[in-house]
């Protein structure tokens, strides 16, 4: 990883790649206000596999994880049924992503029974509380994170779910990393069936810094009799019909004084910048 890394800065040093406002680029330019000094090499080399390990592992950690108990528990296969109907045949959009309750609580559910961060600075309580989750806390249960009832538990039980972490120290990229995951479960659900092999796989986990399922694989099909060309159109969008042209009334003119807008954002998702 660290060579990865020092590969990364050195083609951003020698200009073979260009970006302004990412957050290598930030680093790269960013000087100390009080001091004066630039951010070293060497410790941006470490920030970056920090991100690597903090921004990839858990995700793709968080995706196997979920996708293990969903396999193993048939009858939590709601979220295929949830993703039809919300996304249909086109492209899933973060207009969907709001309406996928169900994926929603298997994510968290995934997270409660096996989080991808296992170490903590304090003594751990693993999420198995009866008196918080029920008798079958041991059990994959994605309705019990569904929004209703995820909220209630966190109402009686504050802080019972934290994958990840609290206050100053808490993730800053939960949102992202989030939605993120939503969009990719529904593009997989959306579009393959999928199996475990071999059917009577057990989970068991390589651990590190973070939880990572150790030897899992997935047979994947193709949904609906698609094709690999007619899945790159859907993806892509252009399988579906195009935006219709807008009405000449609601394209705003130079002169229309529609006020000073106010966007609040507090991720890293890129909202302002986007809008700005």
């Amino acid at each position: 990883m660290r060579s990865t890394a020092q590969e990364v800065l050195d083609a951003r040093k020698s200009g073979q790649e260009v970006r302004d406002h990412d957050l290598l680029a930030a680093m790269l330019k960013g000087i100390d206000p009080q001091t004066g000094q630039w951010v070293s090499y060497d410790s941006i080399i470490n920030d970056l596999i920090t991100f690597l390990v903090a921004g990839h592992d858990t995700t793709s950690g968080m995706l196997s994880d979920t996708f293990y108990h969903l396999l193993k528990n048939p009858e939590t296969f709601a979220t295929q049924k949830e993703v039809d109907p919300v996304c249909g045949k086109g492209p899933v959009t973060l207009a969907h992503i709001s309406k996928l309750g169900y994926i929603n609580g298997a994510l968290r559910e995934a997270l409660r029974i096996d989080s991808t961060i296992p170490t903590i600075g304090l003594s751990p309580l693993p999420n198995r509380d009866p008196a918080v989750y029920g008798e079958s806390s041991y059990e994959f249960k994605p309705e019990l994170m569904t929004e209703e009832s995820f909220n209630r538990l966190n109402r009686e039980f504050h802080s019972c779910w934290k994958p990840f972490g609290n206050g100053k120290r808490s993730c800053i990229d939960m949102a992202f990393a989030w939605q993120e995951t939503l969009i990719i479960m529904a593009v997989l659900l959306q579009n393959f069936d999928f199996t475990l092999e071999p059917n009577d796989y057990i989970l068991l986990h390589n651990v590190s810094l973070t939880l990572k399922p150790g030897g899992l694989k997935r047979g994947a099909k193709l949904r609906d009799n698609l094709t690999s060309q007619a899945l790159e159109r859907r993806l892509t969008g252009s399988s579906t019909n195009p935006e219709l042209p807008r009405k000449q009334k609601d394209i705003l003119t130079d002169d229309q004084n529609m006020g000073v807008p106010m966007i609040l954002d507090g991720s890293s998702t890129g909202t302002c910048k986007a809008w700005a």
